[in-house]
């Protein structure tokens, strides 16, 4: 008879370690963050710092160059001197309509007297006086080129190319070198489609170099390109509004800037598709709790985006943790470990 007693007892008892072995079984999930529709983000680009343009710079006039004073890859100044050509003939050029002029200036000092006293007509005089304008005019333009001998640097910046060497012929124009304008940097940068959508709401670029975290330099959005390239990104051009000093063309640097959502979606909420399972004609998801386990709660469903995911109206908070898949092997109160899948590749949350 105990034997009969016994046997019921070890089967309930075997049961019973069944089931709390279902229980303790711990679910490894993926989990996402409701993305509230209406809220202010943060979004981190890559860029490269690159000149605005570069300045051909060469002289006004031609002859030969006498001195270049800068080499490749020096900064040179606004108004700082880069070369000078042989100024022999052009101040002897100067020197000879000088004479003239004065020579001239006299002649219609003693004209004008004597036309005070009518002893000559107005009509020479008035040619006396149209000679030396026209000396004068003469006069001023060999001085001007006389000054165009000495060139000067229109801009600052660095020297990216020099293309002549002293004792060389020259003609006015000739590029002597070529300056990367510092006064016109800026920064390129790729933004994801996303971005570019709500490109009118994005304020507050600034941008940070690697070499120099501490130092922020403020930008300002200069165009973007509407047109995206293989990869699907739009090419961003931003300018620095307080000059770019100790950034060079070349550099890589991260961009920040602000999103702004429409503030009349504050109450909507984004989710992926995966993440909702249906019971009983009513829509759920498991929101993960403190204690690692999940609650399953019914959302209110507002409709479907552009990008396949569902906006929900009701039923969650955005600092809430959601399933976003394997939600059918699920149970309330289950305990679940959640996966880790952050990228150190997807700089900027492109991909």
């Amino acid at each position: 008879m105990r034997k009969y007693l016994l046997f019921p007892m070890m089967v309930l008892m075997m049961a019973a370690c069944k089931e709390g072995d279902q229980q303790t079984v711990v679910k490894t999930v993926k989990t996402v963050k409701p993305e509230n529709l209406g809220m202010v983000m943060d979004k981190q680009f890559a860029g490269v710092v690159k000149e605005a343009h570069t300045v051909s710079v060469g002289f006004k006039t031609g002859g030969q160059i006498e001195r270049i004073l800068v080499k490749e890859g020096d900064y040179v100044r606004q108004g700082q001197v880069i070369a000078v050509l042989d100024r022999k003939d052009y101040q002897l050029g100067v020197d000879a309509s000088q004479i003239q002029y004065n020579q001239l200036n006299d002649e219609v000092a003693r004209l004008k007297v004597l036309h005070d006293a009518k002893s000559v007509s107005g009509n020479d005089y008035e040619k006396a006086l149209a000679g030396l304008q026209q000396v004068g005019v003469q006069l001023q333009s060999n001085k001007n080129k006389l000054d165009y001998c000495t060139l000067r640097s229109p801009s600052a910046g660095y020297v990216q190319n020099r293309n002549y060497e002293v004792g060389e012929m020259v003609q006015a124009g000739a590029p002597i070198v070529d300056l990367i304008d510092t006064n016109g940097m800026e920064v390129e940068a790729d933004i994801p489609t996303i971005v570019y959508m709500h490109r009118e709401t994005l304020s507050d670029f600034t941008c940070v170099s690697a070499l120099n975290q501490e130092k922020s330099y403020q930008l300002t959005l200069k165009s973007i390109v509407p047109k995206a390239n293989n990869s699907q990104l739009y090419t961003m051009r931003l300018g620095f509004r307080n000059g770019a000093a100790g950034l060079t063309a070349g550099m890589n640097v991260n961009v920040g800037m602000n999103m702004t959502i429409r503030t009349d979606l504050k109450n909507l909420m984004v989710l992926p598709v995966s993440a909702l399972f249906r019971d009983g004609g009513k829509s759920y998801v498991w929101v993960v709790k403190k204690d690692s386990t999940v609650e399953r709660r019914e959302v209110d469903i507002n409709s479907f985006n552009q990008y396949g995911k569902i906006i929900i109206k009701g039923g969650l908070k955005v600092d809430e943790t959601v399933v976003s898949a394997g939600v059918h092997h699920l149970q309330p109160g289950q305990q679940v470990q959640i996966l880790d899948e952050s990228s150190k590749t997807n700089v900027g949350g492109m991909l």
